[in-house]
């Protein structure tokens, strides 16, 4: 990943370039200013081109994110524009999504 964007409620995005940092175990930390909220969305903004193989191409995550003090429930939404873009077109066949929780990926880091 080479960019994120973190939303407080749904509102007041901030977006973030990530450096090589957020390659390594110890990680990435990404300060914003203190303030109150209940749902924090982080969203993938742009990925960095290793040009892997299609297979692993979209091998991309987190391996942790923590706020301070707080107990984090992760929820995972999947993609939507393929169904949305076929719209009642897409009910006439069966879909099944495969999710795995690849840890590592076979090509370095830039």
């Amino acid at each position: 990943m080479s960019k994120v964007t973190l939303t407080f409620d749904g509102k007041d995005p901030v977006t973030y370039d990530l450096n090589a940092s957020s390659h390594v175990t110890s990680g990435q930390t990404l300060t914003f200013p203190a303030q109150t909220f209940h749902t924090l969305r982080v969203t993938i903004d742009s990925t960095t081109n290793n040009t892997p193989p299609p297979a692993a191409a979209s091998a991309v995550g987190f391996s942790e994110i923590e706020v301070p003090g707080q107990t984090v429930h992760q929820v995972v939404q999947m993609p939507t524009q393929m169904l949305t873009s076929l719209g009642a077109a897409s009910t006439a066949d069966r879909l099944t999504v495969v999710m795995t929780r690849q840890r590592t990926s076979q090509f370095p880091a830039p």
